[in-house]
This record gives structure tokens, C-alpha cells and sequence, in this order.
């Protein structure tokens, strides 16, 4: 097992704010253990060993941009309809294939990050790069 919490970001730096949890993970990598990843089916391996896990991932919800929301991610089941994916195994998927098969860190936190755009080509949106930007000082003040 690893010390600390591994913060994994996850999305696609080149739509909008589908990157939020890529640039979260990014600008946190010289403070905390942090990955960014495209793909959600390799948190899995990622995780296999770890004690502790925060995962931050864009969300549409239809909540305001820059929206922050808290998930445990093994007390209950990620909403579907928050958490989409332009992948064939979106965030909710991999954990729930980590829970049945029992390939879950002891502790997992999911912040998702309410996206406005996810246009290819197009930057972060204001909203939500200022939630990016406090979202990083918080996990980096309390060392995730």
C-alpha cells in the first residue's frame, strides 16, 4: 500500500471542461501524488494497492457550471446521469465493476466539477476554472 492519497484526475484536455479533473490532478502533481488519466478502465490498476483515493471528473448534471459535488464512492453508486462519458467505461462503470469485484481503495472520494462546454478545441470556462483553482488549494492545504 502506498502512503497518502493518490488523486486521480480524470478527462480530456481538449474539450473545454472536460478537463477539469486533468488540470486539478495537474497543477496538484508537485504537492500530492497525482495522476491524470483519459481512460477510466485503467483506475483499476491505478488503485489496486491504495488505501485512500480521490477522483475529480467533469459532470453534466445540469447543475450551474463550476458546481462541485461530493460523492463517496463506496457508500454509494455514482448517478449515471451525472457522470457521462465519451468512453466505452465511464467513471461510474469502473467503480462499479471495482465493487463487484472487489478491486476498490478502502476509501474513495469523487469530485465531479460541473461543466458548461466540452466543445473540442474550446478552453476551461471561467466557472469552472476557478472551481479548479480553489478545489486545488483545498486538497493541497489538507494533503488530499
Amino acid at each position: 500500500m502506498s502512503g497518502g492519497t493518490l488523486i486521480v484526475g480524470l478527462g480530456n484536455p481538449d474539450r473545454g471542461d472536460d478537463a477539469a479533473g486533468i488540470q486539478t490532478a495537474r497543477r496538484l502533481s508537485g504537492h500530492l501524488r497525482a495522476h491524470e488519466i483519459t481512460d477510466c478502465s485503467k483506475l483499476l490498476d491505478l488503485w489496486a494497492d491504495e488505501t485512500s483515493c480521490t477522483v475529480i471528473d467533469a459532470t453534466r448534471s445540469g447543475a450551474d457550471p463550476g458546481t462541485v459535488t461530493t460523492f463517496d464512492g463506496l457508500a454509494e453508486t455514482l448517478p449515471a446521469d451525472t457522470f457521462r462519458s465519451t468512453h466505452t467505461l465511464g467513471l461510474r462503470d469502473v467503480v462499479e465493476l471495482g465493487r463487484a469485484i472487489g478491486r476498490l481503495p478502502e476509501c474513495l472520494i469523487v469530485f465531479g466539477i460541473e461543466g458548461a462546454t466540452f466543445e473540442l478545441g474550446k478552453p476551461m470556462s471561467p466557472a469552472v476554472e476557478e472551481t479548479v483553482e480553489s478545489l486545488v488549494a483545498s486538497l493541497a492545504e489538507r494533503g488530499a
